[in-house]
């Protein structure tokens, strides 16, 4: 088995258009609010304020980030002398990378190739077995997902397709592909 990695989609336009309309909306919401003779501007600054925290999310969540998903040697070599691999997924914000998870491919149940239409009906089908999700990807409307179960930490990862990766992930996983 090779190693094999991949960068997360380019920020797609949609995500800062979001985040500067959500900005500019607060703004002229909390300026109405300051007219003098306004009634109820308590109403204009609470939406503002939601209006501002959505706007920040979009931000901090999707349009800052990007993310590396790669497939390495873990560094363990099992008693027959097989090499295990690991899944690495680093952030990347700016010029700060950090990995944010390890995931040992002989820990993986299944990977499931989901696209968006039946990702949350099959996730909320698993979660009373697995309680966590974590979603490493920079774009909430991927066409299609990779979905790894891992049933030791009781959690779920989810993170975008890629054909390379796919391909090297069926020589050690057992993958299931409902596209």
């Amino acid at each position: 088995m090779e190693s094999y990695a991949f960068i997360s989609s380019a920020r797609k336009k949609w995500i800062h258009v979001a985040c500067i309309a959500c900005y500019v909306t607060a703004l002229l919401l909390f300026g109405i609010s300051g007219i003098e003779g306004m009634e109820y501007p308590i109403i204009y600054q609470l939406t503002a304020i939601v209006t501002l925290t959505v706007g920040v999310y979009l931000t901090v969540r999707y349009a800052l980030k990007m993310y590396r998903y790669e497939i390495s040697e873990s560094g363990i070599v099992s008693a027959e002398g097989e090499v295990k691999y690991d899944l690495v997924i680093t952030e990347i914000t700016g010029a700060k990378r950090q990995v944010v998870a390890r995931i040992g491919l002989w820990d993986v149940e299944s990977v499931h190739v989901l696209p968006r239409r039946k990702k949350k009906a099959f996730l909320h089908t698993r979660k009373g077995a697995y309680g966590k999700v974590f979603a490493y990807t920079n774009n909430p409307f991927d066409p299609v997902s990779c979905v790894f179960l891992l049933p030791e930490e009781d959690s779920v990862v989810v993170i975008p397709a890629d054909d390379g990766m796919l391909g090297v992930l069926k020589n050690t996983c057992r993958v299931e592909t409902e596209i």
